[in-house]
Formats: C-alpha cells, structure tokens, sequence
C-alpha cells in the first residue's frame, strides 16, 4: 500500500499541469505549517518560494533534533519536505504572510501558499509538545472561542483578498483542522464567499451550540473532514458524522501521523472506523453530556496547574527525563478530585503514546 510520502516522491517531477492539484497535495501543504518558518517566510505578502524556505530550513537546522521530532505533526513535517527537496511539483509554490505566536495559554501558526496564480492554500499549525497548545486543545471543550480559534478568524478575514480573483482553500492537520473549521465558520461574509474548500485532517470537532448554528451549516458543504481508521483526535469533541474515514497502515495513535494515510493516484482511500474509536466516539460524547462547561473548566485548569507547578512547559521536556517526570506527575494526582483524575488519565495516555512516536 502506498502511503503520503510515496505520493510524494512518485509525483515529484509532475507539475499541477501534468497532474492536477487534489485533496493529498491539500493534506501536505496542511501538514507544512508545522515547521519552525520564523525569519524564512516574511510575514507580509511578500513570498519566497517552497524551495527557498525549504533550503533555508534545512541550513538553520542541520543538527537540531527538535527540529524534526518534536511530536507527531513536526515530525510528519520533517519528513515530508525531506522528500520535497528532490520535487519539482512544489518547488515554485509561493509562500508568505506567515504567522507565528506562542505565550502561555497559546500556541498559533499559519501561512500562505499560492498554488497557482488563482488560488491559495491557508495552512494552520496542529498541536506540537508545547503544554500551552495540549491546554487550548482541552479548553475548546468549554470555551468558544479560544485564543487560537480566534486568530485563526483574524488570520483569515486579514489575508483573504476579498476584490481579487484569487479563491482559497483553507485546511490543516489535528488542532489545524478544527482552526480551519472555525475561521471558515466566522469568516466575514466576503472572505467567506472566496473559500472554496475547508479540510481538517484528524482534527477535533465542535461544542454542541457551536455545531448547531447557523456559522457550521453555512460552510457544511465546502467541509472536508477526513479521520483515520483509527481516530482519536478527529473524534474529540461533537461532529454530525460529516466525516470521511481513509485507510491507515498503522493502528492507533500512530496513525493520527498522516504520513501513515494509504492513498491512490489522487485521493486518499477509503477505510472503515475502527470499532475502538467508535466506542471512544460514544464514550466523549457520553462526557461532554455529564459535566457542564464550568465543570470542565474545573477539571482542565486543575490538571495544567499541575504542569505550571512542576515547570513543565514542553512535553519533549519529559521525554528526556521521563521517569523522574512522570513520577512526579503521577505524585500530583491526589490532589486532584476524582473526576479530573480520569480525565488526567486519559490525558496522560494520549500525551505519552504521542510523544512517545518515532
């Protein structure tokens, strides 16, 4: 079975001439904006193209190994322009207006591509192992919108270019895929109207009230949401079902990483959900309804107060050290109420298998 990286290297000496432009070439541009482009991409419209960022991000990062395994979506990353450096497909693709913002409580980051001279991809960045971005993640749970979800909406309605031509595609892998989600969502209404097509790639869905209004049900249609075999992110928070499921060749969390998504020619094939993650589906579902928003909040701010505590800011912080880390976690637990403490535990199982990944 072929996988995203072989579409890549088999197609990297057609143009989008000789091969048009489809949804697994949607998948690697949304996957891009993982990589650390600071100072590469300019943050105005003025662009460089793929092949420069890529070799300058190469020269910058020789020998530092954050950059290329710093959680599941970097390292995806690394991969991919790994096989792009040897690709004419995507070599003159434009990118610019790049954003990146990190605090605390938020962890943002978007760009834009030009896939042609009538239309641009807007990539937004998934969760990496900084604690700030798992914290927004869990956040959405009882917060619309969060910081991230917000900028997201900024980002679009600054750089859509409402009296031109071009069309957009917007879209972006895990945490990405639900900022694309929003900001096509809360869009203004011209900016809306340029956006052609929204992916999320195994990103997380929506709060109830949010799914039910009329913001979702404007962009339905234009919706791409793509989840694995074996989804565990996709499947976080509330969905209609509006999702399409694609073969995986690993099973798990593993196969959250899209470098693992079977494809064909030129679209991703078609797989069955898992019966684990539909019982994990009913399982969130059957959560969300029990506790109420501030409930959550409770149970979110009393499990990163354990982080601030223990001065962990970046989950590669534990994985070099994750005895003594994990012991000290796990002392921290009893001071939690009996609630928070199963949601620290699955919290827990799902951060460590992720940062776990090689």
């Amino acid at each position: 079975m072929k996988t995203l990286l072989d579409y890549v290297e088999e197609n990297g000496t057609k143009s989008f001439e000789e091969k048009p432009y489809n949804e697994i070439d949607s998948l690697v541009l949304g996957i891009i904006s993982y990589l650390d482009l600071g100072g590469i991409i300019p943050k105005d419209k003025n662009k460089v193209t793929m092949n420069y960022a890529i070799n300058k991000f190469f020269k910058r990062h020789v020998n530092d190994e954050k950059a290329k395994y710093r959680g599941t979506g970097l390292k995806s990353a690394y991969n991919i322009i790994c096989t792009l450096r040897k690709s004419i497909r995507y070599k003159d693709l434009l990118l610019y207006n790049y954003d990146y913002q990190f605090h605390d409580d938020l962890q943002f980051s978007a760009l834009c591509i030009d896939i042609d001279n009538k239309t641009t991809f807007i990539s937004f960045e998934g969760t990496d192992d900084l604690v700030s971005g798992w914290r927004e993640d869990c956040e959405a749970a009882y917060m619309f919108p969060t910081n991230s979800q917000q900028l997201a909406i900024d980002y679009v309605n600054k750089h859509i270019e409402i009296f031109s031509n071009r069309k957009y595609i917007i879209g972006g892998h895990s945490k990405g895929g639900n900022l694309a989600l929003v900001a096509g969502m809360y869009a203004n209404i011209l900016a809306k109207m340029k956006i052609i097509k929204i992916y999320s790639f195994d990103g997380p869905g929506l709060r109830k009230m949010e799914l039910d209004s009329y913001q979702y049900k404007s962009v339905r249609k234009r919706f791409e949401h793509i989840i694995p075999e074996y989804s565990i992110v996709g499947l976080f928070m509330r969905n209609d079902g509006n999702y399409r499921v694609v073969k995986s060749v690993k099973k798990g969390l593993l196969a959250h990483d899209a470098n693992n998504w079977v494809v064909d020619e030129d679209s991703l094939v078609a797989g069955k959900l898992d019966y684990n993650s539909i019982n994990l589906d009913k399982e969130l579902k059957k959560w969300l309804d029990q506790y109420s928003l501030e409930e959550r909040k409770e149970f979110v701010d009393q499990i990163f107060d354990i982080f601030d505590r223990l001065g962990i800011k970046d989950f590669c912080e534990v994985k070099a050290n994750m005895i003594p880390k994990m012991i000290k976690i796990i002392g921290s637990l009893p001071s939690l109420d009996k609630k928070a403490r199963k949601m620290m535990g699955l919290l827990l199982k799902s951060i460590f298998q992720s940062i776990l990944l090689k």
